[in-house]
């Protein structure tokens, strides 16, 4: 999942960069949300084979981490070589690959989408 997230935000970002024109009906992601992945951003054969060394995803996103997580470690080397850190929010949660599901965790989560929601509607 997350690699499908990355690989659109990192090809949005670069048709955005070259100018091309949004297709009629084309999505315009304002920001991204990723949880409990790893690994390099999926990435299209249209806009060439991969971000370009150094080159990080800009476009705002929400990194959901579990601490108890196997792929705990991977998440957070694909966050510092894929993501801005200026740009990115992250949670680190005491959970194992699993979304939350206890009352207070949902509403952490939930608040913390709406805040980057908030935050990135006045950029669009």
């Amino acid at each position: 999942g997350t690699r499908v997230v990355g690989g659109i935000l990192a090809d949005q970002m670069r048709r955005r960069e070259m100018g091309v024109p949004r297709a009629e009906g084309e999505l315009d992601f304002r920001f991204g949300i990723l949880c409990m992945g790893a690994m390099a951003p999926m990435v299209s054969d249209l806009m060439n084979a991969s971000l370009s060394e150094g080159e990080l995803i800009t476009i705002p996103t929400l990194h959901l981490h579990g601490t108890k997580d196997v792929n705990y470690e991977n998440g957070k080397k694909q966050l510092k070589a894929y993501y801005d850190q200026s740009t990115a929010m992250v949670w680190d949660i005491a959970y194992h690959h699993a979304m939350p599901w206890y009352r207070a965790d949902v509403l952490k989560f939930v608040e913390m989408i709406r805040k980057l929601y908030a935050d990135t509607k006045s950029k669009s």
